[in-house]
């Protein structure tokens, strides 16, 4: 205000060219002290819900909770899943030996089936053989025998 005062008395010199002002009085700095110190009462006065402070470290503290309640929660869905990998994998190595050892156990019998069938075979063929040659020797028997 003092300098608005002072560019109206000189209009025709610039704010450079007026004389500096020294500091600031004590009443002045008495005035300003006298109401930084009456906000700061309201302020302290007021619940401690209403102050911005309280407000940032409560939603500091929601978030941190939110965070870290994420990353146990994903942490835990990690090792659960690890868990269930593992035990299929354990579950498909036990058919799969399951299997292979079936497959070997029918393998055994089917190769004992062909040996069966190829010992009948064999058989077979020695009675058709042995019956030719008795036939055989019946019909020379029975040709001689007229």
């Amino acid at each position: 205000m003092k300098t608005n005062n002072v560019q109206q008395q000189v209009p025709n010199k610039s704010i450079w060219d007026l004389p500096r002002q020294g500091p600031y009085s004590n009443e002045e700095k008495l005035q300003w002290e006298v109401a930084k110190l009456q906000q700061d009462v309201s302020n302290l006065q007021k619940p401690w819900i209403r102050q911005p402070g309280s407000w940032i470290s409560i939603v500091t503290t929601l978030l941190a909770l939110v965070v870290g309640g994420y990353n146990l929660n994903l942490a835990s869905y990690q090792k659960e899943r690890n868990l269930w990998a593992a035990d299929k994998a354990q579950k498909e190595a036990i058919e799969a030996s399951e299997l292979r050892d079936k497959t070997l156990a029918e393998k055994k019998r089917a190769q004992v089936d062909v040996q069966d069938a190829q010992n009948q075979l064999k058989n077979i063929k020695q009675q058709a053989h042995s019956l030719k040659r008795a036939a055989w020797s019946s019909r020379t028997f029975l040709i001689v025998s007229w």
